[in-house]
């Protein structure tokens, strides 16, 4: 069944956007921008289905898309200038590819076309699932001799005697704005926004409706795998938790009792008295402990039964845990290569969800964190050591020795002891996070010996090449360094690049992985790396997405520095897969990675004597 879908945006040249350019990514044409001096194209796999419909009075020239989109631009010379609206249409997927252009070609006709727009319409076909159109709609008129007319123009304003009139000072006549077309209106499309209003009340009722359909499933099938005991204690733990024991539910309870206990420890250790809700939140955390332990029983059960090939050596309870979410979620059991995509996917999702589970803030780098820690501590030291005191009094008195410093130092000491909980918090979270994904893929790892800062430049790197999190031998490692894998197509470097630069919405990637690589700042820049020595790239593609992640990156540091004065934005250097890899696997790490392989391999060599006397000794029995 169709998904309805319909947005409308506005291509402006306020937003640094360019008509050219989106004419050329929606309709898969190489066009020269006049005004930049410059070509755009973006190659597809799949080529869309482009053309364009004018009205009536429109010049012949208006049917070429280089010409028309460089004659908007030219017309429209403000900083502010609208070049073009654009609606952007999910189409039946019922139908067929000429009844989906018909029925597009119809709607466009007779609401935008007939009314004296131009419009450019592309249907993309790149996802078999996802057929939609990108429609583009010039926002001027055209005068019966075919050139371009005017959208508006300035009416004074008269006074009841037909006069002009004049604002306090100003020697130019008031006047008022007249559209000469009606296509900004708001009374326009009124009834089209009535049908999505209408269409959304009730696509959100029957919502709804499925929701409870389906949690009455849910919860329908982890009854059918609970014994009778276990429906019980399942009864109990739901009434001491205050909320129905799912796998759903137990999740979000973990994280509302870390915050309330988080909260809580502060104010203890500043002086307020929280035994009573400490005591009930170290209840309901055994409580959920239980909770715990029983589903993963369920669980691990379920699984064998559904997905008896799964190597479940090689997939951990949290894995389970969301496959058997999603079989219940979807009412499906998966089979073959949609089952190890569906496992690779819920692996690299846990991966980037884990660390921010906790966290209502983007964890940056770990030597972020080491300076928020470092400040924290000075910070409460200096006014600590004022009256004689040291950071470890505080837990030593309970937080009561704060009552001995003003008001103002007391908000300063609470401020940074509620900092400094967060940053350990957090840095304990995020190493367990860097120790699960590398013990993993380096089973013989000596992760005490590997600084955090290395393990963070692992992290990224097994991220990017290998999300699956598969184990790694070290000559893996070795073909690795010297030789790096091309992760992604052409395509999908020309369509990323497109994302970093502000040109395309994360909506239009279809690819999970690319998707995630592109928002983290690390596999950022190796992405980039590795697209910038695609030969059907332009340099002129790399430089516009490393533009675009600088802007996106310099609002995010803003908004960062306003919330948290310590912060200091970490800055990552260009560089190339390769020589990434190359300054990454040292001789140095690659010993630490490997080094109960090479022990192991030292005592066999060293066994192997004995095993020869004991074969000798064996054959003269």
């Amino acid at each position: 069944m169709a998904i309805f879908h319909m947005s409308f945006q506005n291509i402006s040249a306020g937003k640094m956007r360019s008509a050219v350019a989106s004419a050329s990514y929606r309709s898969g044409e190489k066009l020269f921008s006049d005004k930049e001096v410059k070509s755009y194209f973006y190659k597809r796999d799949v080529m869309p289905e482009a053309f364009i419909l004018t009205p009536k009075n429109a010049p012949e020239w208006a049917k070429d898309w280089q010409q028309l989109w460089n004659e908007v631009e030219k017309k429209d010379r403000k900083a502010n200038s609208r070049y073009a609206k654009e609606f952007n249409v999910a189409l039946p997927i019922e139908l067929s590819e000429q009844e989906q252009k018909d029925l597009l070609t119809k709607y466009v006709q007779e609401n935008f076309v007939n009314s004296g727009m131009v419009a450019d319409a592309a249907i993309h076909k790149d996802h078999p699932d996802n057929p939609h159109a990108h429609v583009m709609l010039t926002n001027r008129p055209f005068n019966p001799n075919g050139t371009w007319g005017l959208k508006s123009k300035r009416e004074n304003i008269l006074d009841k005697n037909g006069n002009k009139t004049y604002t306090k000072n100003s020697r130019f006549p008031s006047s008022r704005k007249i559209w000469l077309v009606d296509w900004d209106k708001k009374e326009k499309r009124q009834k089209f926004n009535r049908n999505v209003k209408q269409q959304r009340q009730a696509k959100a009722e029957a919502k709804n409706a499925n929701e409870k359909i389906h949690n009455i499933r849910r919860i329908e099938t982890l009854q059918r795998h609970y014994s009778f005991d276990e429906k019980n204690i399942v009864a109990q733990l739901s009434k001491q938790l205050k909320t129905f024991v799912s796998l759903e539910n137990v999740d979000e309870k973990q994280r509302m009792l870390f915050n309330w206990k988080n909260s809580a420890t502060i104010k203890q250790a500043i002086g307020q008295d929280m035994t009573k809700q400490l005591v009930t939140i170290n209840q309901q955390e055994k409580s959920l402990a239980e909770a715990n332990q029983l589903l993963d029983k369920v669980v691990s059960r379920t699984v064998k039964k559904l997905y008896p090939d799964i190597d479940f050596e090689q997939t951990t309870i949290a894995e389970q845990r969301e496959l058997i979410e999603e079989t219940d979620s979807e009412q499906k059991v998966f089979a073959g290569g949609e089952l190890k995509d569906r496992l690779a996917m819920i692996r690299t999702n846990i991966l980037n969800q884990q660390v921010l589970t906790f966290t209502k803030r983007p964890f940056a780098s770990w030597l972020m964190l080491e300076k928020q820690e470092q400040r924290a501590k000075e910070t409460i030291s200096d006014i600590l050591a004022n009256k004689g005191y040291q950071l470890a009094d505080i837990k030593r008195t309970k937080g009561t020795l704060l009552s001995y410093f003003d008001k103002k130092q007391q908000d300063v000491l609470k401020k940074n002891i509620k900092e400094l909980s967060a940053v350990n918090e957090i840095k304990q979270v995020v190493d367990t996070q860097y120790n699960n994904v590398l013990s993993k893929t380096f089973p013989d790892m000596s992760l005490d010996q590997v600084k955090m800062t290395e393990k963070e430049r692992l992290y990224t790197a097994v991220v990017y090449y290998n999300p699956e999190l598969k184990s790694l031998e070290k000559r893996d490692l070795d073909q690795l360094k010297n030789n790096p894998p091309v992760q992604f197509t052409t395509q999908e470097h020309a369509q990323g690049l497109a994302y970093l630069s502000g040109q395309v919405k994360s909506d239009e990637i279809q690819n999970a992985n690319l998707l995630r690589v592109l928002k983290n700042r690390g596999t950022q820049q190796l992405f980039i790396g590795e697209a910038g020595q695609d030969k059907k790239i332009s340099a002129r593609q790399v430089e516009q997405a490393k533009k675009g992640i600088q802007q996106h990156n310099q609002r995010n540091d803003n908004f960062r520095k306003e919330n948290m004065p310590d912060y200091r934005a970490v800055n990552y250097n260009e560089n190339t897969p390769a020589r990434y890899l190359n300054k990454l696997l040292s001789d140095t790490l690659m010993s630490l990675l490997y080094e109960n392989n090479q022990d192991q391999e030292r005592n066999k060599q060293k066994n192997v004597p004995l095993e020869f006397e004991f074969e000798l000794d064996k054959s003269k029995r």
